[in-house]
């Protein structure tokens, strides 16, 4: 609308300009309407009028935002949904054909009901389409109407505000009118009382005082009196022209706004009837001969597919056992006929005499003896810690060495390779699950026989190649690490993270692959699951997961897709502490023990955690990795805690003693230290 209280077009439709909101004609013939239409005018006539039909507006044009938010985001929904179900479709129509499917009723009738849907995603995609289209409607009326208010707020107050001030005026001229006639009264009665403190200059009599007072009174009067009038006119103007209008103006506005607000409803209302009226049209057509969705999946004859199916099978190969029946070669027959010939012709021998037998064990004595030392002394065995195999100590003649070959060890233990030293060491408590087999001295470097990892330099220790020495009292000798094939569980962790640096061909590696794919997978699929690391998976499951990685490569196994673990991530996780549990030395290990546990008992929180912080940095170099990424995953996990139900003390409870290791009467320290590092996770590890 303009100025002049011209209409204003609304996109979408057209409105005249109206004195009065449209209302039904039985309204206005209504007298209860018109008594009230009546008053409600006269206070729109009135002083608060205009700020009356502001306020109203103002609350319309809040209501049209609000409306217009709710179309825009039932278009977005209504679109979206059209969308996914139409890619369903297709993804299921694509599926469904598939040759190793039925193709029998069950499949053509799958495709008449992917029809069917696909005629509802179009419909829901026209219903978005046409919502979108009111959106902008809407956009366009409440940005429109909101100018207009604007203008005729500002239009109406600067109305208002001209007889304001002209009366405030007037009140003004007033009150020095008034001043001056009590002045005046004073100086003709001469009645100090009266006088209000008004000096004049110079040394004037009575007389004069009051001639000078009686010139001033009478410009004020003049003042007041055209003051006084310049407000009525101001005000006569006001309520004969330009309230009207700027009432009239703004109940047209109002009028337009709520009209086209209410249209849109109605249009929003028809759409939705439309759509949900097609949609069932589409699902259970009313058409002779077509078939409802629920009538489609009647149709489907299983009985008879089942039945076609198998008579498809008729006059192939295999309907008749032929059975099988015991039919000897000519070869084994004829060869059989011949060596019984020649047994029967071939001179029996005596047997030995005991002379003879022990002479022979003699001679095999001598051939085992025969090996010796460099120190000279014979070969013998001594008894290994239990659950290990015996092993061989090094005796001397090294030429004897050269020339005899090595002993042939049983299968089971040539992937393990050992190899002299020079110098005694101590038992190192290697893990019961390695067995170390003797090799020779020329095999004792570099690569094991059995294409283990490089035998290490270093006594006494895991180096990082992987290898470890050990001492049977007489000499010490190193073995190197298996080629790992899927084994996992309790092998030391520098063990398998050498290999797996090695079979990726990295610098380094953050922790064994077996760890990041279980951490990887939880973190994908289960960081919302509730008590993450204290509800257990099922058992079939969680041995499950354990042959998948035992019985191949880690960096083969493939945990992508939450089928892979039989969408049991409780049985990951369980797995994953099984994993910690069954290493032969903890996370932290023992030999950090006592230095962690005595931390954690230090009451102050910022000395505890310096502690731990410098024992930590103590770590092995794969230990530290590890527990650098495990501390990192349950950050993650207790920051979910909401919705799991695991908070950083609910995690230090389940992995405390798993980490540290030791006695379960120290359970609560060792709770301790993990709280203490997974609540300084960022302080005691750069968060890269």
């Amino acid at each position: 609308m303009t100025d002049s209280g011209s209409p204003v077009s609304t996109p979408g439709a057209s409105f005249s300009e109206v004195n009065t909101p449209q209302l039904a004609q039985s309204s206005f013939d209504d007298e209860n309407y018109k008594r009230r239409n009546s008053q409600a005018n006269e206070i729109l006539q009135s002083d608060i009028g205009v700020e009356l039909l502001l306020k109203r507006l103002k609350s319309s044009i809040s209501s049209g935002k609000d409306f217009t938010a709710f179309i825009k985001a039932r278009s977005t929904l209504e679109e979206q949904y059209a969308r996914d179900l139409a890619r369903n479709l297709k993804s299921a129509r694509e599926s469904i054909q598939k040759t190793d499917n039925r193709t029998d009723s069950f499949s053509r009738k799958f495709e008449e009901a992917t029809n069917m849907n696909e005629q509802l995603a179009k419909q829901g995609l026209h219903y978005a389409g046409e919502l979108s289209k009111m959106y902008e409607d809407l956009s366009d009326l409440c940005k429109s109407t909101e100018r207009k208010r604007k203008e005729l707020k500002q239009k109406a107050t600067h109305d208002e505000k001209v007889v304001t001030d002209a009366e405030h005026a007037a009140e003004k001229s007033k009150a020095k009118y008034y001043s001056l006639c009590e002045e005046f009264h004073a100086a003709r009665t001469n009645d100090p009382t009266k006088r209000s403190g008004l000096k004049f200059k110079g040394s004037k009599t009575n007389q004069q005082v009051v001639e000078d007072l009686e010139k001033k009174v009478k410009i004020a009067d003049q003042d007041y009196r055209d003051k006084v009038n310049a407000a009525k006119v101001a005000y006569s103007q006001l309520v004969r022209s330009h309230r009207p209008e700027n009432v009239r103006a703004l109940r047209n506005t109002l009028a337009m706004f709520d009209t086209g607000l209410v249209l849109r409803f109605e249009d929003f209302a028809n759409l939705t009837e439309r759509l949900v009226l097609s949609n069932g049209l589409s699902i259970s057509p009313m058409q002779p001969g077509v078939s409802s969705l629920k009538q489609i999946a009647k149709d489907i004859d299983s009985e008879n597919d089942f039945l076609s199916f198998v008579l498809k099978s008729q006059g192939s190969s295999g309907l008749k056992h032929k059975g099988v029946e015991y039919v000897q070669h000519d070869y084994i027959t004829n060869a059989y006929t011949a060596n019984s010939n020649r047994a029967t012709s071939r001179p029996i021998q005596p047997p030995l005499s005991s002379a003879a037998a022990a002479a022979t064990a003699s001679t095999a004595a001598a051939v085992m003896s025969s090996q010796s030392s460099p120190s000279g002394t014979t070969a013998s065995t001594v008894s290994p810690r239990p659950g290990h195999p015996p092993v061989l100590q090094q005796q001397s003649s090294s030429s004897l060495r050269q020339q005899q070959p090595p002993p042939q060890l049983p299968r089971p233990l040539q992937q393990y390779s050992v190899a002299p030293q020079t110098t005694p060491q101590q038992v190192d408590r290697t893990p019961q699950a390695y067995i170390p087999a003797v090799v020779p001295q020329n095999q004792g470097l570099g690569l094991s026989s059995a294409g283990g990892l490089p035998l290490a330099e270093v006594n006494g220790h895991v180096s990082n190649a992987g290898a470890r020495s050990v001492s049977n009292g007489t000499g010490s000798y190193k073995y190197t690490t298996p080629p790992i094939a899927g084994r996992v569980f309790g092998v030391p962790l520098e063990i398998l993270t050498e290999h797996d640096r090695l079979k990726l061909n990295a610098a380094d590696v953050v922790a064994p692959t077996f760890v990041v794919k279980v951490v990887h997978a939880i973190e994908q699929f289960g960081l919302d699951s509730q008590g993450l690391y204290t509800v257990p998976g099922a058992a079939e499951n969680i041995e499950y997961i354990q042959a998948l990685f035992e019985s191949a490569d880690s960096l083969e196994v493939q945990l992508d897709n939450p089928a892979s673990f039989h969408n049991d991530v409780h049985a990951l996780a369980t797995v994953l502490k099984l994993y910690f549990q069954q290493l032969p030395d903890k996370l932290l290990t023992r030999l950090f023990h006592d230095e962690f546990v005595e931390s954690a008992k230090t009451t102050d929180d910022i000395l505890r955690r310096d502690k731990m912080h410098l024992l930590v940095n103590d770590l092995p170099d794969a230990n530290y990795m590890t527990l650098k990424y495990m501390i990192i995953h349950l950050n993650k996990v207790q920051e979910k805690y909401r919705m799991n139900n695991m908070t950083i003390s609910a995690l230090a409870s389940a992995w405390g003693t798993t980490f540290v290791g030791g006695d379960v009467s120290e359970a609560e320290f060792h709770s301790t230290v993990v709280n203490t590092i997974l609540s300084n996770c960022y302080v005691i590890f750069d968060p890269d």
